[in-house]
């Protein structure tokens, strides 16, 4: 029978904004003067211009689990997720019992007496839990006598040893900023530096702490997206999914996982995942900057988070709607594969073959062009066949668009474009309502 167009076809690849959602990426914010005289600069100095305000101070470790729940801003979603395993947690233990130097915290003071931890989370996480008797010891040395001990079942001495040790503060005062513009930049300034040595920090990490906001938390409420995650292979405890439908996976996969369980996926502890609904969000956006001025995807996204976060709550309830439905509409018609890249000669139809792991490339260009058809969502969901076999065929006829190598802007919108016509084809040619297949 021959097929006819369907009567739901998008045609044009730009994408419809919805309200509030439009960023002028060129009203950032001035770049500071370069140059001067040395009137001027001494002036500037006098005045104190970005000159940080700090106290410094000893915090008993016995008071931190009580700090934490009423002063210290501790949450995970600041910083990176926890990434210290029981034996580096003990490794520190041991380092109180033995009256090593630990390094200093640093915090930002929020409001008068309330503080956000830049810089210690790991160290404030780890000591708070070993009071709250969370963990076993494991892994020492020097006394590994202590191994297998918690807290409570510490001898007197060693507990009352540890209960007298002390950890440096270095807080930064409140009277610091005298605006939140210039509170950012400060922050911005901060974090960079103290974070220049040790592990260094994922680039999602740096956007989490530097420009945390109400889209921020978006999409790290995005990133638990059952859906999402089955697809990007992510799970509870760092483990490949079972190739299962996600509606059987509901009981075993919460949407609020346990942190410390998923510590051994690499992808969340760098906070990949939130990066990724970031990207959706922003590459929708991506022909509305100035390459000139914003030249890598690193700091576009840096830029749109920033300016993301100041979007109305009506605009960020209809972003997460279009999220989650894209992502539906990937996993219906596409399944646990939808971002794996296709080898360019699949044995079958129903033995597809696939690269073994999700890649951005394929990721970034197909949900671009599923938002595209979201209009068309239900008639997509009946013709998965069809549109399965004409992104197949897409794959076979232009291999080079998905070369690793392949990442600048004009290759992006080749790829967003030839996954738009592939599916925009699969409508198009579709078989009448009676004709289709059940």
């Amino acid at each position: 029978m021959q097929a006819t167009p369907s009567d739901e076809i998008i045609i044009d690849t730009t994408p419809s904004l919805i309200e509030g959602e439009e960023i002028k990426f060129d009203e950032g914010d001035e770049e500071p003067p370069s140059g001067g005289s040395d009137e001027m600069i001494s002036q500037k100095y006098e005045q104190g211009v970005m000159r940080i305000i700090t106290e410094q101070a000893r915090v008993s470790v016995k008071a931190i689990p009580g700090l934490i729940l009423t002063y210290y801003k501790i949450d995970p979603s600041y910083q990176r997720r926890h990434r210290w395993d029981n034996n580096k947690r003990s490794k520190l233990i041991e380092s109180l019992i033995i009256n090593v130097p630990v390094p200093p915290i640093f915090l930002y003071e929020i409001e008068y007496s309330k503080y956000e931890v830049m810089d210690g989370l790991q160290r404030l996480s780890a000591i708070a839990d070993f009071y709250n008797n969370q963990y076993a010891l494991s892994g020492l040395s020097e006394w590994s006598e202590l191994n297998g001990r918690t807290y409570s079942t510490l001898p007197y001495t060693v507990r009352t040893g540890i209960d007298r040790r002390y950890l440096s503060s270095i807080v930064l005062l409140y009277e610091t900023a005298k605006d939140p513009d210039r509170a950012r930049r400060l922050k911005e300034m901060v974090f960079e530096r103290i974070n220049s040595g040790g592990v260094q920090l994922a680039p999602q990490e740096s956007r989490n702490a530097l420009y945390a906001g109400p889209f921020n938390d978006l999409c790290v409420e995005l990133s638990a997206n059952q859906q999402f995650r089955a697809m990007w292979d992510l799970s509870t405890d760092g483990r490949t999914l079972p190739h299962e439908p996600v509606e059987q996976l509901t009981l075993n996969f919460p949407i609020r996982y346990n942190q410390k369980i998923a510590i051994r996926n690499d992808m969340y502890q760098q906070m990949g995942d939130v990066e990724l609904v970031l990207r959706f969000f922003a590459f929708r956006q991506w022909n509305k900057h100035t390459r000139d001025r914003i030249p890598t995807i690193k700091k576009f996204l840096d830029e749109y988070l920033r300016k993301a976060n100041k979007f109305s709550p009506a605009t960020i309830e209809g972003l997460k709607k279009m999220f989650m439905d894209c992502i539906d509409l990937a996993y219906k018609i596409f399944g646990m594969t939808a971002f794996h890249l296709q080898s360019p000669h699949p044995i079958s139809f129903s033995n597809r073959a696939t690269y073994s792991r999700p890649t951005k490339v394929v990721y970034d260009a197909l949900m671009h062009a599923l938002c595209q058809h979201l209009p068309s969502k239900q008639a997509l969901i009946e013709q998965k066949k069809n549109v399965n076999q004409q992104v197949r065929e897409m794959y076979k006829l232009n291999p080079q668009a998905f070369q690793g190598r392949s990442t600048n802007h004009s290759d992006t919108e080749r790829r967003q474009q030839l996954f738009f016509d592939a599916i925009n084809k699969a409508l198009r040619y579709a078989p009448p309502s009676g004709a289709r297949e059940k």
